[in-house]
Protein backbone atom coordinates (compact mmCIF):
# COMPACT_ATOMS: atom_id res chain seq x y z
CA UNK A 1 0.00 0.00 0.00
CA UNK A 2 2.84 2.40 0.87
CA UNK A 3 4.51 1.71 -2.48
CA UNK A 4 1.31 2.70 -4.28
CA UNK A 5 1.07 5.92 -2.26
CA UNK A 6 4.68 6.76 -3.11
CA UNK A 7 3.98 6.08 -6.76
CA UNK A 8 1.33 8.84 -6.98
CA UNK A 9 3.73 11.78 -6.35
CA UNK A 10 6.32 10.23 -8.67
CA UNK A 11 3.74 9.95 -11.47
CA UNK A 12 2.53 13.50 -10.80
CA UNK A 13 6.10 14.87 -10.95
CA UNK A 14 6.72 12.89 -14.15
CA UNK A 15 3.55 14.29 -15.79
CA UNK A 16 4.53 17.86 -14.84
CA UNK A 17 8.06 17.29 -16.15
CA UNK A 18 6.75 15.95 -19.48
CA UNK A 19 4.30 18.90 -19.76
CA UNK A 20 7.01 21.49 -19.08
CA UNK A 21 9.45 19.69 -21.39
CA UNK A 22 6.90 19.67 -24.22
CA UNK A 23 6.51 23.45 -23.85
CA UNK A 24 10.25 24.06 -23.61
CA UNK A 25 11.13 21.89 -26.56
CA UNK A 26 8.38 23.43 -28.71
CA UNK A 27 9.55 26.95 -27.83
CA UNK A 28 13.13 25.93 -28.63
CA UNK A 29 12.02 24.43 -31.94
CA UNK A 30 10.05 27.60 -32.82
CA UNK A 31 12.97 29.84 -31.83
CA UNK A 32 15.32 27.69 -33.91
CA UNK A 33 12.95 27.87 -36.89
CA UNK A 34 12.84 31.67 -36.71
CA UNK A 35 16.56 32.01 -35.99
CA UNK A 36 17.56 29.78 -38.91
CA UNK A 37 14.79 31.25 -41.10
CA UNK A 38 13.90 27.70 -42.17
CA UNK A 39 10.59 27.38 -44.04
CA UNK A 40 10.20 23.68 -43.22
CA UNK A 41 10.75 24.21 -39.48
CA UNK A 42 8.47 27.25 -39.49
CA UNK A 43 5.70 25.21 -41.12
CA UNK A 44 6.09 22.58 -38.35
CA UNK A 45 5.88 25.12 -35.51
CA UNK A 46 3.06 27.39 -36.72
CA UNK A 47 -0.63 26.60 -37.21
CA UNK A 48 -1.06 28.80 -40.28
CA UNK A 49 -4.80 28.22 -40.67
CA UNK A 50 -5.50 29.57 -37.16
CA UNK A 51 -2.90 32.31 -37.52
CA UNK A 52 -4.54 33.62 -40.72
CA UNK A 53 -7.98 33.48 -39.13
CA UNK A 54 -6.99 35.51 -36.06
CA UNK A 55 -4.94 38.04 -38.05
CA UNK A 56 -7.90 38.66 -40.37
CA UNK A 57 -10.24 39.10 -37.40
CA UNK A 58 -7.85 41.58 -35.74
CA UNK A 59 -7.26 43.65 -38.85
CA UNK A 60 -10.94 43.73 -39.79
CA UNK A 61 -11.82 44.79 -36.25
CA UNK A 62 -9.28 47.65 -36.31
CA UNK A 63 -10.48 48.80 -39.74
CA UNK A 64 -14.12 48.73 -38.61
CA UNK A 65 -13.27 50.77 -35.51
CA UNK A 66 -11.42 53.33 -37.63
CA UNK A 67 -14.27 53.61 -40.12
CA UNK A 68 -16.80 54.05 -37.31
CA UNK A 69 -14.74 56.98 -36.02
CA UNK A 70 -14.77 58.62 -39.48
CA UNK A 71 -17.88 60.80 -39.73
CA UNK A 72 -16.78 62.58 -42.90
CA UNK A 73 -18.28 59.97 -45.25
CA UNK A 74 -21.61 58.19 -45.45
CA UNK A 75 -22.30 54.84 -43.87
CA UNK A 76 -22.62 53.26 -47.31
CA UNK A 77 -19.20 54.57 -48.38
CA UNK A 78 -17.70 53.29 -45.12
CA UNK A 79 -19.14 49.81 -45.74
CA UNK A 80 -17.85 49.82 -49.31
CA UNK A 81 -14.39 50.94 -48.13
CA UNK A 82 -14.40 48.27 -45.43
CA UNK A 83 -15.29 45.59 -48.00
CA UNK A 84 -12.41 46.57 -50.29
CA UNK A 85 -9.93 46.99 -47.44
CA UNK A 86 -10.98 43.66 -45.95
CA UNK A 87 -10.39 41.83 -49.25
CA UNK A 88 -6.97 43.44 -49.66
CA UNK A 89 -6.07 42.59 -46.05
CA UNK A 90 -7.16 38.97 -46.65
CA UNK A 91 -4.91 38.69 -49.70
CA UNK A 92 -1.92 40.20 -47.89
CA UNK A 93 -2.41 37.92 -44.88
CA UNK A 94 -2.74 34.86 -47.12
CA UNK A 95 0.59 35.72 -48.75
CA UNK A 96 2.57 36.64 -45.63
CA UNK A 97 1.04 34.21 -43.12
CA UNK A 98 2.82 31.31 -44.79
CA UNK A 99 6.26 29.73 -44.33
CA UNK A 100 7.62 31.61 -47.37
CA UNK A 101 5.99 34.87 -46.27
CA UNK A 102 7.40 34.63 -42.76
CA UNK A 103 10.92 33.91 -43.99
CA UNK A 104 10.66 36.92 -46.32
CA UNK A 105 9.42 39.18 -43.50
CA UNK A 106 12.12 37.93 -41.12
CA UNK A 107 14.89 38.93 -43.50
CA UNK A 108 13.74 42.56 -43.25
CA UNK A 109 12.82 42.59 -39.56
CA UNK A 110 14.66 44.40 -36.77
CA UNK A 111 13.48 41.65 -34.41
CA UNK A 112 15.29 39.04 -36.49
CA UNK A 113 18.59 40.92 -36.31
CA UNK A 114 18.45 40.92 -32.48
CA UNK A 115 17.54 37.25 -31.96
CA UNK A 116 19.91 35.34 -29.71
CA UNK A 117 21.04 31.86 -30.70
CA UNK A 118 18.49 29.20 -29.64
CA UNK A 119 19.32 27.34 -26.44
CA UNK A 120 17.21 24.49 -25.05
CA UNK A 121 18.14 25.25 -21.44
CA UNK A 122 17.04 28.87 -21.84
CA UNK A 123 13.76 27.58 -23.27
CA UNK A 124 13.12 25.94 -19.88
CA UNK A 125 13.98 29.14 -18.04
CA UNK A 126 11.81 31.43 -20.17
CA UNK A 127 8.60 29.55 -19.34
CA UNK A 128 8.14 31.71 -16.24
CA UNK A 129 7.67 34.72 -18.56
CA UNK A 130 4.70 33.09 -20.26
CA UNK A 131 1.09 33.44 -19.19
CA UNK A 132 -1.11 30.36 -19.14
CA UNK A 133 -4.70 30.35 -20.48
CA UNK A 134 -5.57 26.95 -19.08
CA UNK A 135 -3.48 23.85 -19.73
CA UNK A 136 -3.57 24.08 -23.53
CA UNK A 137 -2.67 27.69 -24.33
CA UNK A 138 0.22 29.96 -23.37
CA UNK A 139 1.20 33.43 -24.48
CA UNK A 140 4.06 35.85 -24.21
CA UNK A 141 3.83 39.60 -24.73
CA UNK A 142 6.68 40.78 -26.93
CA UNK A 143 7.40 44.44 -26.20
CA UNK A 144 9.55 46.63 -28.39
CA UNK A 145 9.58 50.34 -29.14
CA UNK A 146 6.43 50.88 -27.07
CA UNK A 147 4.46 48.26 -29.00
CA UNK A 148 3.06 45.06 -27.54
CA UNK A 149 2.46 41.88 -29.52
CA UNK A 150 1.00 38.93 -27.62
CA UNK A 151 2.26 35.68 -29.16
CA UNK A 152 -0.02 32.73 -28.44
CA UNK A 153 0.92 29.05 -28.54
CA UNK A 154 -1.56 26.18 -28.38
CA UNK A 155 -0.99 22.55 -27.49
CA UNK A 156 -1.53 20.00 -30.27
CA UNK A 157 -0.89 16.62 -28.66
CA UNK A 158 2.63 16.86 -27.23
CA UNK A 159 3.61 19.83 -29.43
CA UNK A 160 2.91 23.52 -29.02
CA UNK A 161 2.46 25.71 -32.08
CA UNK A 162 2.11 29.41 -32.67
CA UNK A 163 -1.52 29.93 -33.57
CA UNK A 164 -2.28 33.57 -32.85
CA UNK A 165 -0.60 36.95 -32.92
CA UNK A 166 -2.58 39.80 -31.47
CA UNK A 167 -1.80 42.84 -33.58
CA UNK A 168 -1.40 46.07 -31.65
CA UNK A 169 -3.82 48.57 -33.25
CA UNK A 170 -1.15 51.29 -32.85
CA UNK A 171 1.02 49.41 -35.36
CA UNK A 172 -1.78 49.32 -37.92
CA UNK A 173 -2.76 52.92 -37.32
CA UNK A 174 0.80 54.05 -38.03
CA UNK A 175 0.53 52.61 -41.53
CA UNK A 176 -3.13 53.52 -42.13
CA UNK A 177 -3.54 50.50 -44.39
Amino acid sequence: MKKKLLLIPVILILVIFVYVTSISYSLYKFHNAVYSNDEKLISETVDFESLRKYLKEDINSVMLDELNKDNSTSQAMNLLALGFASKIADMVIDVYASPKGITTLLKESDYYQELPKPNLLKSYLIINRFNFNGANEIFYVLKKDGNSIPIHFKRYGMEWKLFKLKIDPKLLNKNKY
